[in-house]
């Protein structure tokens, strides 16, 4: 027995050793994007390796009564972490980070054997089980920096003063909605609200990820001004966010997400006057460990929620504990129940859409998100059903969490005193132009998102908006809604012109739609094709039926989304006169707008 206890000590120091450098793996990249350290995952993911070392080194303990025992028994038991982690490894990418922790601990803790033997290996043991517990912590606060702006008091809300509702349903694509077409049942309480609401039908976002397109919505500016993109990560603190601006007009302000990229280190939880982080529970960032992965492969379990009914239970706790006569509200509400792992929903959600077997859809997930993150390029045609499949699921699922936070407001008697603005950051790829994910291109399933916005005191029911317009024009349309008048500038216009449908709308309405991509060397790129490399800046400019793409390689393309919604044919050679209309559009478009022109980089095409 004495044995088996020490060779459970032995290997829950093995499973510390490689859970530390799987967290190393985790939380460098987050020290220095400035993210959140999501501790309480880390935590879990700790002490379930700690817990799985311990059962290999009890199952191996007799390999210590052997000549050279303790060695043999190191040996046995990174190499049984090397197997399993392998197991459990997400496809393609980089095997030797995700294999670092098994492949290190045998030096590591071989070197340090003679430490074990002695009589003060519990202060050992106690040393690295404090450094456990308290070192995530501390990493935490030490790479969260606050960042603060400032807005000057601003006049009080008009009298009865309506609350703010705005949900962003992250990684939504308009395309895959039925309300706009999609022949699939996937948004019925979108819909119906949307019989409501301003419906607008080509809605356009800034930019293809969380970051800088939360920065467009909250501040009202494009990427390029408010600086929060792939090689830079937190916005301009002279610019002030939706949240500082009510609040500085007497609003109450509540953030209620699930998604990690709204924090203060980043500066989006700027204005709020409180913030319940729902992704710092132990659902958020589960993929991203392999213990996680490997129990899942062992026992069939997953989890099942991104955070989404935490969202709804915080934020309905709130409503029900909320004073009658207290001020106005403004509440932030972010889902990202449709972003992968696209296999982590309620089972139910997944049946609806499709029959395949649980481990065959676990395994295209996981390859999915791999493939996110510089893994193996996967094919459309094998993965592409499945993974639109798991994607319609994820819609359906945030579909039914929003309606939750729909229903408690009209439950509450607020519903039709509250301004709802209901809209996604981004979209996604399920197989176009055979990528998958979000983030790498300019094409339309990325940047095509839904947006309706509801208050019947000045909003008409059924309203449907089909003219071009950008997200970037929420923040001006809000203070509209609201009488609230101020000295600030946006690059977006407000949207009430297009709502009201007067006889002069698309006149009074002429902001340029544009969106934005930078260079975002962080995430390894395996595409040869300018629109889809990571190293290139890219300017769009949606004008009609045409999109014309500006790239920092010099190149531009031109694409008839009425005749090619695809996105196929570049018509930038075949039609020089409609691309020197569109050329000259954006520079214009730059310079009124105060944008950097599009830098140009010589970097060699790469060849596949």
């Amino acid at each position: 027995m004495k044995t088996w206890y020490q060779g459970a000590f032995r290997g829950a120091l093995t499973g510390i050793v490689v859970a530390l450098f799987d967290l190393a793996l985790f939380s460098i990249p987050s020290l220095f994007a400035h993210l959140p350290w999501i501790w309480p995952s880390a935590l879990e993911a700790l002490g379930a390796q700690t817990v799985l070392g311990a059962l290999l080194g009890g199952l191996t303990s007799p390999l210590l009564e052997r000549r050279r025992g303790p060695l043999l028994h190191q040996l046995a038991l990174s190499l049984l972490f090397f197997v399993l982690w392998w197991i459990a490894a997400l496809p393609g990418g980089a095997p030797f980070l995700w294999m670092s922790g098994p492949l290190l601990s045998f030096p590591i803790l071989s070197a340090g054997r003679r430490f074990l033997s002695i009589r003060p290996r519990r202060w050992v043991m106690t040393s690295a089980i404090a450094a456990v517990l308290f070192g995530p912590a501390l990493i935490g606060r030490l790479t969260q920096p606050r960042v603060h702006g400032h807005v000057p008091p601003m006049q009080p809300p008009m009298d009865r003063a309506p609350d703010v509702l705005l949900i962003v349903l992250d990684t939504e694509r308009a395309s895959n909605f039925s309300a706009l077409g999609y022949p699939r049942t996937t948004t019925p309480h979108f819909d119906a609200l949307a019989a409501s609401s301003a419906l607008f039908t080509r809605a356009i976002a800034p930019a293809t990820w969380s970051l800088p397109s939360h920065a467009s919505l909250f501040t009202g500016v494009y990427p390029d001004t408010h600086g929060a993109r792939a090689d830079h990560f937190r916005f301009d603190s002279t610019l002030p966010t939706m949240a500082e601006i009510l609040r500085a007009s007497g609003y109450e302000t509540r953030c209620f997400s699930a998604n990690p990229w709204i924090s203060a280190g980043l500066g989006l939880e700027r204005g709020f006057s409180s913030c319940d982080r729902a992704w710092m529970s132990g659902d958020a960032g589960h993929g991203a460990f392999a213990v996680w992965r490997l129990l899942e492969l062992a026992t069939g379990r997953r989890r099942v929620d991104k955070g989404g009914h935490r969202v709804v239970e915080h934020l309905i706790r709130w409503m029900d504990e909320r004073p009658p006569d207290g001020p106005p509200a403004f509440v932030f509400v972010n889902f990202l129940e449709a972003h992968f792992p696209h296999h982590q929903l309620p089972q139910r959600y997944i049946d609806r859409f499709t029959t395949a077997p649980v481990p065959e859809l676990r395994d295209a997930s996981w390859r999915l998100l791999a493939e996110q993150f510089g893994g193996d390029a996967l094919d459309p045609a094998v993965y592409g059903r499945t993974a639109t499949d798991l994607y319609d699921a994820g819609i359906r699922y945030t579909d039914d969490l929003m309606n939750q936070i729909i229903e408690r407001y009209r439950q509450a008697g607020r519903l039709d005193d509250t301004i709802v603005i209901i809209l996604a950051d981004h979209g996604e790829l399920v197989g176009e132009h055979g990528a998958f994910g979000h983030g790498s291109s300019m094409y339309e399933p990325l940047l095509h998102v839904p947006l309706l916005m509801r208050y019947p005191a000045k909003i008409a029911p059924g309203v449907r908006v089909d003219a071009l317009v950008s997200t970037v024009g929420v923040l001006p349309t809000l203070l509209d809604l609201l009488n609230i008048r101020s000295t600030l500038s946006f690059q977006g216009q407000s949207l009430l012109p297009l709502i009201h449908g007067s006889p002069h709308a698309d006149s009074a309405y002429d902001a340029p739609v544009i969106s934005e991509r930078f260079s975002n060397t962080m995430v390894p790129s395996r595409h040869d094709e300018t629109l889809r490399r990571g190293d290139v800046q890219i300017r769009v400019l949606h004008r009609g039926d045409w999109k014309y793409l500006r790239a920092s390689t010099g190149e531009e393309f031109l694409f008839n989304l009425a005749d090619d919604p695809g996105e196929n044919v570049d018509l930038s050679t075949l039609k020089p006169d409609r691309l020197l209309e569109l050329r000259a559009a954006l520079d214009h478009a730059e310079k009124a707008l105060h944008l950097s022109p599009v830098p140009r980089i010589h970097t060699p095409r790469r060849t596949p």
